[in-house]
């Protein structure tokens, strides 16, 4: 996705859990709000970070205090924040898994 996303030479910005969506009979992940989005090139500098929660700290101080980010910058946060949102998800449907655990055991007894 991100590969993807990089060929395009298109910084998504925005990655949150609510902006993952799961088609499940096509058995794949489908981003969604493109609002935060840009096309980037090599040697620009942005000052354009992320979602506070998913993104790096170095990141949205910069941004923040409008001081530039760099492609590489950008890209290191795209990873960063891709990978917090799906850990994010997976905690979320683990929990759900262990409360339905809980539920279950306690009508057997």
């Amino acid at each position: 996705m991100l590969v993807k996303l990089w060929n395009d030479r298109i910084y998504f910005g925005d990655w949150k859990p609510p902006n993952l969506l799961v088609s499940f009979q096509g058995k794949r992940f489908i981003l969604g709000d493109f609002g935060c989005a840009m096309q980037i090139n090599r040697g620009d500098n942005f000052v354009k970070g992320g979602t506070q929660g998913f993104s790096l700290d170095s990141v949205l101080e910069k941004c923040l205090g409008g001081s530039p980010v760099s492609v590489k910058e950008l890209k290191d946060n795209e990873v960063h924040a891709f990978y917090k949102s799906f850990e994010h998800q997976i905690n979320v449907i683990e929990n759900i898994q262990a409360d339905f655990d809980k539920k279950e055991k306690e009508e057997i007894k």
